[in-house]
Parts: C-alpha cells; structure tokens; sequence
C-alpha cells in the first residue's frame, strides 16, 4: 500500500490555480550548447570502507561525455584534461553541449536560505562533533570547496536558464527573433536535500535547490512559482523545513515510506511507497501526480532531484526499480516540464552502489543510471522542439 499526504500552505499555488504564465517559444531550430556544470574536482579523502562513493562525480562525467561522443554529439569542456569531441558528419547539429567547473558560492549566496552562525562554523571547521558525524563526511578544506560548488552549480545552472528566458525577444505570432538557448540545464552534483536552516545531515551540508530558488526569487522577479520534483528513494526533508512556509514553493516529495533518513518533514506532496515498490507501480502515481502538479501550479522554474537510488541494487534504497524504469521515470519528467515550458535545472541525488569496487555490477549500473539521467536531456528537449515545430507550434 502507498499512502500520499498533502499539505496546503497559505496562499500556496494550489489554492489559486487560476494563475496562468505567460511565455513565448521559438519557432527556430537552436544550436546553442546544452550546459553541465561540474564539480568533481572537488574531492573528500575518506576513511577507508567509508559508504560515500565520492569517485563516482567524475566517472559520470566521463561516461556522458563518452555518450555524447558515440552519439556524435559535439561538446566543449573548461577541464583542460577533456578531449574536446566536434560533431560527426550527418549528426543532428542542434544538439551540442558544455562542460563548465562549477563555481563556489559566496556568503551572501547561502545567506539566502542558511542560518549566517552555522556556515561561518562550518567554513572554518568549527562544527562540534555530533555535527560532522551528522553530514557524515570528515571536515576538511577540500570538503569546503566541494560544499561550496555542489551549491555554486546548482545556482550558476538556474542562472543560466533564467538568463535564456529572459533574453528571449518575442515577435508577433509567439516566434522569436532569432534561436534561443535551451532553457534547460544541469549540475553533475547536487541535489543535496537532507541540508536543514542550520545543521546539514546524510551526506548534506548546504541546500542547493533551496539557494539557487531563493536566489532566483531575488534575481528574477519574472519567477513567481517554483516546482521541486524530488524523486530521490529518501524524503527531501531539508527542502521541507526550509519553504514549509513559503506559498511560491511547491515540494513534492515521492519516496520510500520505510527508508527515512530521519525523522520525517511535511511537504507539500509526499507520495510514500512501500518498500519493494516495483517500477511499473511507480510509474503508474508519478503519471498520476505530474499532470496535477504542473496543471495546478504553472511554475515558471522546476528543479528535478533525480536520485537513482530507487534502484532494486542500490544499497540504501529498498525500492525495486530498473535502469529502464528510471529511464522511463526521467522521459515523464522532461516531457511534463517540456509542455509546461517552465525552465528546468537536473540535480543529481543519492545513487550508492552495494559493491564500491569502480568494476563492480553494481557500481557501474548506479553510474549508468545517474548518466541516463543527463544523457536523455538534451536528448529529449531536441525531440520535443522537433516534434512542436512540425506541429506549427513553435518550441521553447
């Protein structure tokens, strides 16, 4: 059995589904790049057997580029080690992408969302023990950098799909001047929902959907509503907490009824599913619950936690889902928020091998689950603008 809560803040979305948003679309083909944000070489040394796969980051990242590279999809890289790979002749030439180092957030930047007390203690290493043992990584300054930039990705990502927005000029007839860039980007990291106001916890040290929305609120004042798609195996209770009182976030929660990671926040939506839940069960209420959300809100941001710890080999997830039932999971949410034509920022999520042996079965489908996710993006947007522009619809 599943169960679903819902909690209707004051003012929330929900209650004034009347509003409506009012966006253009281009009507051109685009070559603009498709960006990721990266920032795997920010590394924790770990303790020996410790359960965090922190080489993972930079295997994703390989792998992609490979995929992108067998797809004859050209891509750019700021990592001076990349091979820089140019599209094969016949490729589709509106689909390239962008490699760039994620930047490391400022002060001001977490000020935003987390208590100014507990980030000074944290940058400067003076968390008590409980504490660290919380977040569960050791302290170091390497940690600090990889903290700083799992949250500068996430918000140099919402930038820059807000910024495309923007910079849209519209024509009559809702074509616009000249191609636009997708409003769709990526962090290869991220997705850190387990962060609190002033305590981080399960490999969590700062939100980084929560800063990049409260920022974007600040920057962008064409942002009014913001979507949270969290699809991670755990609830995303930091990102509860932190916007259980603010009525312009919407936080939907799908997750694992026994598998908290500890204790349990009220969300917006939290769609509990039993442990064992297979992928065609899970496919079924996230069909359920996408119309309604995007129907509902309108947003004009949506952030995707797309943890594949829902993985039937995962070793934390409990739930019973196969790579191509993620797969299927990550085309349902890219064509929602496609129709939606809200911008979309992907976060990366829990995804922990039971085997941390880089050759291991298991380790390599975690890896290759987590690259399905950025490889269907650009992907799936190219598909979609094709497929809007034959039906004389344009495509954002």
């Amino acid at each position: 059995m599943f169960s679903v809560r819902v909690f209707v803040k004051s003012a929330c979305p929900v209650a004034i589904a009347s509003r409506h948003l009012s966006t253009s679309i281009s009507a051109t083909g685009s070559s603009f790049p498709f960006t990721y944000f990266y920032n795997d070489v920010y590394k924790v040394v770990l303790p020996e057997k410790h359960k965090f796969p922190m080489d993972k980051y930079g295997k994703i990242r390989h792998r992609l580029q490979e995929r992108l590279q067998m797809d004859g999809i050209a891509y750019s890289s700021t990592d001076a080690k990349d091979f820089i790979h140019k599209a094969k002749n016949g490729a589709d030439s509106s689909v390239q992408a962008e490699f760039k180092l994620s930047p490391l957030a400022t002060m001001e930047e977490l000020q935003t969302t987390h208590c100014p007390n507990y980030i000074r203690r944290f940058l400067q290493g003076d968390l008590t023990a409980a504490e660290v043992r919380a977040v569960g990584f050791p302290w170091s300054q390497e940690g600090v950098n990889r903290s700083l930039s799992s949250v500068g990705g996430t918000l140099a990502a919402t930038r820059h799909v807000l910024s495309a927005a923007s910079a849209q000029k519209v024509q009559g007839g809702g074509s616009t001047a000249e191609p636009s860039p997708p409003r769709w980007a990526a962090h290869l990291a991220g997705g850190t929902h387990h962060a609190f106001f002033d305590r981080g916890e399960g490999f969590c040290v700062f939100s980084d959907i929560a800063v990049a929305a409260n920022c974007a609120f600040k920057e962008f004042p064409s942002v009014k509503n913001v979507l949270i798609i969290d699809l991670d195996v755990h609830q995303g209770n930091g990102n509860a907490s932190l916007f259980s009182r603010n009525p312009n976030v919407f936080t939907f929660n799908m997750h694992c009824k026994s598998n908290l990671f500890s204790e349990l926040q009220v969300s917006d939506v939290d769609v509990e599913l039993p442990a064992g839940c297979t992928g065609e069960e899970y496919l079924r209420h996230l069909a359920r619950w996408l119309p309604f959300l995007f129907e509902t809100l309108q947003p004009q941001l949506v952030f995707y936690q797309a943890g594949v710890d829902v993985l039937e080999s995962d070793r934390l997830g409990r739930m019973a889902l196969s790579r191509q039932d993620i797969r299927a999971r990550n085309a349902m949410v890219y064509k929602a928020v496609y129709d939606s034509k809200a911008a979309l920022v992907v976060t990366m999520g829990g995804g922990y091998p039971t085997d941390l042996d880089p050759s291991s079965a298991s380790y390599l489908d975690t890896i290759d689950a987590h690259v399905d996710v950025y490889h269907q993006l650009p992907l799936t947007h190219a598909e979609k603008r094709r497929e809007t522009r034959d039906n004389g619809d344009g495509g954002y």
